[in-house]
């Protein structure tokens, strides 16, 4: 295994890349590439964060560095698959392979090495306008900033947080919580299982659903003030709260709420077991 002699020499090796270049040094990777406007850019991540932020340039640029302290770096490696006008980029613990729902681990040496790899890989991502995203963890935060055309944001242990983006939205988390402010939205799909989902809509786009679903956590949504939708709730032991005049219609048992907000149209949906649903004015 290739051992890197300083710090300045992995940052040179992160930054300094050619469009379309790969560095598969010992610990670290990078990746740059002009995608077409409407095509996708996938980051897909076992342990780590995967962070995206606005690209000031046409290219996508994608940087990963592994921190460890007992593991062995040469356990993880590195793959780009284009397709179409797509590319997927994985990190790969042992000899997996990539493939466009996430990587794929392959076997294990043996139980002792494994416990002693705690290999990371932290993903960072420029995204030009225009370029769509879907980053996916298992144990990671994904924060993305600035995204332009839709993003799907996934991840098993860890906080998903989105922040001035636009385009249409999907989040999962299962113990982590979700977050999303400044977003322009046409439609949005938020799950989870038992964090928190908290959402904040600055514009209202096209007639596409919002939809939230939890178990425990609860729901706190703020959407812009000039709102009409067709709100349906179903739940075992939440309440709904909001700041919005809602009519009532149909059946109005606590467990299954539905009704309207100004003239009606997109659906405004909450599934919960016990988590609550707040539902705010902007």
């Amino acid at each position: 295994m290739r051992v890197l002699g300083t710090m300045a020499f992995v940052a040179l090796c992160v930054v300094a890349t050619e469009a379309s270049a790969q560095n598969r040094n010992a610990d670290s990777f990078a990746w740059s590439g002009r995608i077409a406007a409407g095509n996708t850019v996938r980051i897909r991540n076992l342990a780590g964060d995967i962070n995206v932020e606005r690209s000031g340039s046409r290219q996508v640029e994608v940087t990963g560095l592994k921190t460890y302290r007992r593991g062995d770096p040469a356990d993880v490696r590195f793959e780009v698959v284009p397709e179409g006008g797509d590319v997927t980029i994985c990190a790969i613990w042992y000899e997996g392979r990539c493939t466009d729902d996430g990587p794929k681990s392959g076997p294990k040496r043996d139980d002792d090495e494994d416990r002693n790899n705690d290999v990371s890989v932290t993903f960072t991502v420029k995204l030009p306008a225009g370029v769509k995203l879907e980053a996916s963890g298992v144990s990671s935060n994904v924060t993305v900033t600035g995204a332009t055309a839709g993003v799907s944001g996934n991840s098993v242990s860890g906080d998903v947080t989105l922040s001035d983006v636009s385009g249409d939205i999907r989040v999962n988390s299962v113990s982590g919580d979700v977050k999303v402010t400044g977003a322009s939205t046409g439609a949005i799909h938020a799950n989870s299982v038992s964090g928190d989902i908290e959402i904040g809509v600055d514009q209202l786009t096209g007639s596409g659903d919002l939809e939230f679903s939890t178990v425990s956590g609860d729901v706190d949504i703020t959407l812009p003030a000039n709102l009409d939708a067709v709100v349906r709730m179903s739940t075992v032991s939440g309440d709904l709260k909001s700041d919005f005049p809602m009519t009532m219609q149909g059946d109005t048992r606590r467990r299954n709420i539905e009704a309207r907000i100004g003239s009606g149209g997109r659906v405004l949906k909450f599934n919960s077991v016990s988590g609550n649903v707040t539902l705010r004015r902007g």
